[in-house]
């Protein structure tokens, strides 16, 4: 299951919940020690992030312990290239969200040197947040999400993504549009700015049942391809000419999992 991408490196994790760590185009590998899952009950889960601390110069994987009955949590850190161990975060008292969404969209996204996760705040409500950690001083601060949040219904399956080096957030709206806003400038709230509204209807989709867009990517010029269904089928959409142009994926198989990835020479190893 792919945890994340950054800079040329790959974080997956395998069946024994070790990430292991490669460089498709050095091929080199390495892995972390076995992430143990405390004992609880059926609802407890748990959620990772990949992401690069520049302070540090080394690349860290988050996996965060979740207890949604006891509301409770509890964060470890994994340094790539440092201690083979899993250190305890000081703090995380806020509860990730978790969905029946694709394992890879549940995991951290990667922004600026932090990690982020939609959960909510035990001690407020559940009010929907987005919970940011640092993982260069492996603190954890809250953002606030759009307004709109407030007025969202059960069926809103909202979700966060990365494009164009900013925090994504999408959401459906009435089983009829997908709606996707992006931060301008992390953490802060005022920046959050509606990039797309589009109707399910106009790229050939009766609902967002079984098939919710995923963003991959923002080109240069402003355009971003969605994702639309698991059988190879793309849009890139325009946001400023409201139009788009419809690509297939050749492929016999149903694509379960996908992120974007580009090509470095950073070692898995010696990071």
């Amino acid at each position: 299951m792919i945890v994340g991408s950054c800079n040329g490196l790959i974080c997956w994790l395998n069946y024994f919940r070790e990430c292991e760590y490669i460089n498709p185009l050095t091929r080199l590998l390495s892995e972390s020690p076995c992430f143990h899952h405390p004992k609880g009950n059926l609802t407890c889960f748990t959620v990772f992030g990949f992401g690069y601390d520049h302070v540090s110069d080394r690349y860290k994987t988050v996996a965060i312990y979740c207890d949604p009955k006891a509301k409770k949590t509890v964060a470890r850190v994994y340094t790539l290239g440092g201690e083979k161990c899993w250190r305890k975060i000081k703090s995380f008292p806020y509860l990730p969200r978790w969905s029946s969404a694709s394992y890879t969209e549940r995991c951290g996204k990667f922004v600026s040197g932090t990690l982020n996760w939609l959960a909510t705040n035990p001690n407020d409500r559940g009010s929907l947040i987005v919970a940011s950690i640092d993982i260069g001083n492996e603190t954890c601060v809250e953002i606030l999400l759009p307004s709109v949040v407030e007025k969202l219904q059960h069926n809103a399956r909202p979700k966060l993504w990365v494009l164009g080096g900013c925090l994504c957030f999408s959401y459906n709206f009435n089983d009829i549009y997908f709606v996707l806003w992006q931060m301008k400038v992390h953490g802060v709230t005022d920046s959050w700015t509606k990039l797309i509204t589009i109707s399910y209807m106009d790229f050939g989709m009766d609902h967002c049942f079984h098939n919710y867009p995923r963003p991959f990517f923002m080109l240069e010029k402003g355009e971003i391809l969605l994702q639309i269904n698991h059988h190879g089928a793309f849009i890139i959409y325009n946001p400023r000419l409201k139009s788009f142009q419809s690509l297939w994926l050749e492929s016999d198989q149903i694509i379960f999992e996908g992120t974007t990835h580009i090509e470095s020479l950073v070692s898995s190893c010696s990071c």
